[in-house]
């Protein structure tokens, strides 16, 4: 037994992140935080080899951060990073390296709770098994909320906090711009457009689904009709879903939501006609 754990111990760590684990279907989630404090803290605890699932491929948009600050945290775990991120906006945001910047932070705060929802005992879940409280985790609320422990980016803080970075957005796109720089700003109003109605979609339908229970019929089908804009943008989205590996993948964004099937169940129950 000793002989084999030290001949074990002989090999090199190798860590595999969950980055763009296969339910999170490549929404655009950021990592800056996250990798500029866990790379180096692997590094120093012996890891010697990292890759992350799924690996998104083309349509990058904002994530692209995350594989450019990957490449960079792996050649040198204990790069100046904050350097890094502003070298980054400066050579391929040009004058709109500043706006662009805030976008990032905003936008990396906006899906910081996305394994509450598709992943970690996720609110997708509750609502597909319908289960009762649909949000039963102090750090995942449907209203801003500030517990004294285990506090989290509540679902109305991210729907804000994505209303932010679609004004940013929108001026930026408003402007004249080379043919690069409108490319590469079309791509990221893409990724921005599915994580905004991913985000939006889920606030509208908790509501119709928390109304419906309580006996709010009409205010159900209020919430219900909210969601119905968003429902429609998920369904077509057919490409950002089709960048990672064939199971992190998805027909179309709606699919990818991983509560079409309730949802269009629920439609029926308030008599509400959905044409997609």
């Amino acid at each position: 037994m000793g002989k084999n754990r030290a001949a074990i111990l002989k090999g090199e760590f190798f860590m595999g992140e969950y980055y763009n684990v296969s339910r999170i279907k490549s929404l655009p989630v950021l990592y800056m935080k996250i990798m500029s404090h866990d790379i180096p803290l692997y590094y120093d605890y012996g890891v010697r080899h990292c890759h992350y699932m799924h690996v998104y491929t083309r349509l990058w948009g904002m994530k692209r951060i995350n594989n450019y600050l990957f490449a960079k945290l792996l050649w040198n775990p204990h790069v100046d990073t904050k350097q890094i991120l502003a070298e980054y906006f400066d050579l391929f945001y040009e004058s709109a390296a500043q706006q662009m910047a805030h976008l990032y932070e905003r936008q990396e705060y906006a899906m910081s709770s996305v394994k509450q929802w598709k992943h970690t005992k996720p609110l997708t879940d509750r609502i597909y098994k319908d289960l009762t409280p649909l949000f039963n985790l102090q750090h995942l609320h449907l209203k801003e909320y500030h517990p004294p422990e285990n506090d989290g980016v509540d679902l109305e803080e991210s729907v804000v906090a994505l209303q932010e970075c679609r004004q940013i957005m929108d001026k930026l796109l408003a402007k004249d711009w080379s043919p690069t720089m409108q490319a590469r700003l079309a791509i990221d109003d893409e990724n921005l457009r599915y994580g905004a109605n991913t985000v939006n979609f889920y606030y509208y339908v908790a509501q119709a689904i928390m109304a419906k229970r309580s006996g709010n019929l009409q205010q159900a089908r209020k919430f219900y009709k909210k969601s119905i804009p968003y429902a429609r943008g998920l369904k077509e989205e057919t490409e950002i879903v089709q960048t990672a590996s064939s199971h992190a993948n998805a027909k179309d964004g709606l699919e990818a939501s991983q509560i079409e099937s309730t949802y269009r169940k629920l439609g029926k129950e308030l008599r509400i006609h959905l044409d997609f």
